[in-house]
């Protein structure tokens, strides 16, 4: 029996170092006044097809335990690329590392998206990635600062977080997620919390969060709690617009003519529309 209740409780502590801490009362007092933050909660400004009950169903977010019918059969072509750490002069180039996970290089800043190398869950063995990562989580490159849209585990990983908790890479997200970051070990002074159309500079870098149309969370009873966004990165010469939840119509009039577009989810652009349902959109379309 004691055996059993050591490994229940060695259990119960790996899950929640990975689950990661939520805001506390001090901080969530001061977020009665958002636009969009009620009841204790976060709130999509724009009605979201996603229904919180559908969670439990395998229709819902059980689905991601499973492989999709839609997942490739064959192995993606990749480039192996190595960075050079040498300063950057007028750089313009984006990586694709796997699905919000991209290193950006703009100017003279080099960051980074949502950095994930392994799997999309509190535990091994699930939501497991279709194939590698094209670098791994050891050959990143200097970085400058880090984005992370939101608190999903496809998009904020804790062994990465782990592993640069003692770099001085600035992490910059929305309001909320900042919990998570220093409970996984990142020092709160390398973390800018922002709220929707809330900026901070980085070096010649402008990075401003943006509405999205999404939800948050790591755990059934944590949906809602912090925030997600959007995101505008712009420096003298560049814009760039990385939707890596799901932007709004009223973001793709506000965000102006960006020199690359990012879109990994659905958008809803246009109203008026027959069925008035969530469409996917092309970049054609975001204008």
């Amino acid at each position: 029996i004691s055996t059993l209740l050591t490994l229940t409780g060695m259990g119960g502590a790996f899950l929640m170092a990975r689950f990661g801490s939520l805001p506390t009362a001090a901080e969530t007092a001061q977020w009665k006044e958002l636009e969009n933050y009620r009841d204790g909660r976060f709130h999509n400004l724009e009605t979201n097809d996603f229904a919180a009950k559908k969670a439990v169903r395998k229709s819902g977010c059980l689905k991601f335990l499973f492989n999709s019918k839609n997942a490739p059969s064959f192995p993606i072509p990749q480039k192996q690329d190595r960075h050079s750490n040498a300063p950057l002069k007028d750089a313009f180039s984006v990586y694709w590392l796997g699905h919000s996970s991209l290193i950006f290089e703009l100017g003279d800043a080099r960051f980074m998206t949502d950095p994930v190398f392994g799997n999309a869950a509190p535990v091994p063995g699930i939501v497991t990635r279709y194939c590698e990562p094209p670098i791994r989580r050891a050959e990143l490159p200097e970085l400058d600062f880090i984005i992370v849209s939101h608190d999903h585990y496809d998009h904020l990983e804790y062994a990465t977080i782990r592993a640069l908790k003692d770099t001085e890479i600035i992490f910059v997200t929305p309001v909320g997620v900042g919990a998570r970051l220093r409970s996984f070990g990142i020092k709160p002074e390398n973390i800018r919390e922002l709220y929707w159309y809330e900026s901070t500079q980085i070096g010649n870098t402008t990075i401003t969060a943006a509405p999205g149309r999404h939800f948050s969370g790591r755990t059934l009873k944590d949906r809602y709690k912090t925030l997600w966004a959007s995101w505008i990165i712009e420096t003298a010469e560049k814009r760039s617009f990385s939707a890596v939840t799901a932007a709004t119509e009223n973001i793709s009039k506000r965000s102006g003519k960006s020199s690359v577009l990012l879109i990994s989810s659905v958008l809803k652009l246009m109203r008026g529309t027959k069925t008035g349902r969530t469409i996917i959109c092309s970049p054609t379309n975001f204008r």
